[in-house]
C-alpha cells in the first residue's frame, strides 16, 4: 500500500516517517509542495522514497491535485479499488500499534459509507504550553458522533487518514470520516510539543506557515 507524505521544508519528522512506513511494509511517497531548503533537497537527493516535487503550496490537498497531464499522484500510484495512506509530515507514528493497518481497513468494510479514517491526535501527554493547551481545547471542542466502542464519525483531514480509491477527492468529508477511538490508535502531532528540531523552528520563523505558532517558538527558544 501507498503512503503519500505532504511535505514542506521539513527533513527530521519526515525522514523518522519514511523509514517507520517502510518498517511497517507500507510504501513512502513524498509528495512536495515547494520546497526551497538546500537541506531538504540534498536529502531527497539521496532518494530516501520516490519523491514528486509540485511547485505550489497546495496544503493538505496537495496529493489530489492534477498536473499538466491531469493525473494526480494518487491517479499515478494507486489502482482503482485499493486503499493508499495520506499523512502530514510532522506526525509520530510509532505509536501506532503493530496491525493498525488491519484495524483501518476493517473499520473501513464495516462501514461502507464512509471514505476514509484516521487515527485520533493523541493529548494525554501535551505539555503545558500555549500551543499545546490551545490544541487541546480544540480537540476536545470538535463535533463527534459515537457509533461503537471503537469509532466515532469525525471532521478528518490528511493528519492521518487511510482512503479509499474510488471515493473521490475527499479531501474534507465530515459526513462519511471515520476515527478509530481506541487509546492505542493515536499519533502524537509533534508541533504541539518541547523538542523542535532546527528544520521545523526555521520553516515556522522564516515563511510562518502556522501563523499561530511564531510567538510561541520564540518564547520556547528564549527560555531555553
Amino acid at each position: 500500500m501507498y503512503a503519500f507524505i505532504i511535505n514542506h521544508e521539513l527533513v527530521t519528522w519526515p525522514q523518522q516517517q519514511v523509514l517507520w512506513l517502510k518498517s511497517s511494509g507500507l510504501t513512502p511517497v513524498i509528495v512536495d509542495t515547494g520546497s526551497k531548503s538546500d537541506k531538504v533537497h540534498r536529502w531527497y537527493s539521496q532518494e530516501p522514497c520516490r519523491v514528486i516535487l509540485c511547485d505550489n503550496q497546495y496544503g493538505f490537498t496537495t496529493p489530489w491535485q492534477t498536473d499538466v497531464s491531469g493525473s494526480s499522484p494518487i491517479d499515478i500510484f494507486v489502482r482503482a479499488g485499493d486503499h493508499y495512506l495520506v499523512t502530514d509530515p510532522d506526525l509520530d507514528l510509532s505509536t501506532l500499534p503493530a496491525d493498525w493497518v488491519d484495524r483501518m481497513l476493517s473499520a473501513l468494510a464495516s462501514f461502507p459509507e464512509a471514505s476514509k479514517i484516521g487515527a485520533e491526535l493523541a493529548t494525554g501527554d501535551l505539555p503545558d504550553t500555549e500551543i499545546a493547551n490551545l490544541a487541546l481545547g480544540q480537540a476536545l471542542a470538535a463535533p463527534r458522533e459515537v457509533l461503537d466502542a471503537l469509532h466515532h464519525r469525525v471532521l478528518t483531514d490528511t493528519t492521518l487518514a487511510l482512503y479509499r480509491k474510488d471515493s473521490g477527492h475527499p479531501t474534507r468529508l465530515p459526513v462519511s470520516s471515520l476515527a478509530l477511538r481506541r487509546q492505542d490508535c493515536q499519533v502524537r502531532h509533534l508541533p504541539w510539543y518541547n523538542d523542535l528540531p532546527e528544520d521545523f523552528v526555521e520553516m515556522v520563523l522564516l515563511h510562518r506557515s502556522h501563523m499561530q505558532w511564531p510567538n510561541e517558538i520564540r518564547k520556547r527558544l528564549c527560555a531555553s
